[in-house]
């Protein structure tokens, strides 16, 4: 009698065991996944969650907040969509994280902004070098400048066209050295420069930004 219930509790054991394996083996094949790593304010984010139980309720979190409650399908995955909040004014690393039984299953992503910026902001020379630093042209490729001269509150006519060079990294970034107006003996008046992705010029087509630059009528190159 001894030895069956020795070799019963072994048998327990064993089950237990490999219970515990199946589950371990389950909870590290579970995965969470965005189809990028960056990007910008008020866009769509394609969420994909698989290797868990099937018909498995789970709450996503975003950053510790509540994102939604996912149920998973016959095969223990989900894929969906959901929308970023507003991106700040620089670039916040969201994680998304899902919680089985304290076995944390996460992926992170960025939110950034759709900004070129300046150094210095303003130069009273127009042709005068300055820094451009761009960000959140998450499509990435070549980044274009067009300049517009604006004559009149309607009119707008494309002087020139120049690509400053290709963007980097999930957040599509690009920091350069430039003439801050390259046109030979400029007009005086306002000029509106827009960047964008397109090497042909299309006025105010997303995804965009745009500055400008006054040249006073006293000014010479």
């Amino acid at each position: 009698m001894i030895s069956i219930r020795a070799s019963r509790s072994a048998l327990l054991c064993a089950v237990v065991a490999a219970a515990c394996l199946v589950a371990a083996a389950s909870a590290s094949a579970a995965t969470i996944a965005t189809d990028r790593a960056c990007y910008r304010g008020d866009t769509q984010v394609a969420l994909t969650l698989g290797g868990f139980a099937p018909e498995l309720l789970l709450d996503v979190r975003d950053n510790n907040d509540f994102l939604s409650s996912l149920m998973m399908d016959d095969a223990g995955g989900f894929q969906g969509t959901f929308g970023t909040s507003e991106s700040s004014a620089a670039v916040v690393t969201h994680t998304l994280t899902v919680d089985v039984d304290s076995v944390i299953t996460s992926t992170v992503y960025r939110l950034t902004p759709l900004t070129v910026s300046q150094r210095p902001a303003a130069l009273s020379k127009p042709t005068a070098k300055v820094t451009l630093s761009a960000q959140g042209f998450t499509e990435g490729g070549a980044l274009y400048a067009h300049y517009v001269y604006r004559p009149t509150d309607v009119k707008r006519v494309l002087k020139k066209t120049v690509k400053l060079g290709t963007l980097a990294g999930p957040c599509g970034t690009l920091t350069k050295k430039v003439v801050q107006l390259p046109l030979h003996a400029p007009k005086a008046g306002v000029y509106d420069v827009q960047f964008d992705l397109r090497p042909g010029f299309q006025a105010q087509v997303a995804p965009y930004v745009e500055r400008s630059v006054f040249v006073p009528k006293k000014h010479r190159r």
